[in-house]
C-alpha cells in the first residue's frame, strides 16, 4: 500500500505505462476503479529491483536486523496514524 492519493498515482502510473511497464484498464464491473498489470518488461525490472532495499540498508550502515526493526517501527508508525485519522 503506497498511501498515494489519485492525484500522484495517475501521472506516475501513465508514464510507466507509456514505458511499457504496466497496462491499465478500467474494472467492468465498477468503472470507478482502474485495474493496474505489470507487463513481461515490468516484471524483469521488478527482478532486478528486489535488490534495492538491502543495498539501501546497507548503504546507510545498517545490519539486517537494523534494518527489519526500522521497517517494523514505520509499520507501526503507519498504522498508528491511519488509526488516529
Amino acid at each position: 500500500m503506497l498511501y498515494l492519493d489519485s492525484g500522484t498515482l495517475t501521472p506516475l502510473l501513465k508514464r510507466m505505462e507509456s514505458a511499457g511497464l504496466v497496462t491499465r484498464r478500467r474494472d467492468p464491473q465498477d468503472e470507478r476503479r482502474v485495474l493496474i498489470d505489470l507487463t513481461s518488461k515490468g516484471d524483469a525490472l521488478r527482478a532486478e529491483a528486489v535488490c534495492i532495499p538491502q543495498r539501501l540498508a546497507e548503504g546507510a550502515g545498517f545490519t539486517a536486523q537494523q534494518a527489519e526493526k526500522v521497517r517494523a517501527a514505520v509499520g507501526e508508525l503507519i498504522e498508528t496514524l491511519k488509526a488516529r485519522a
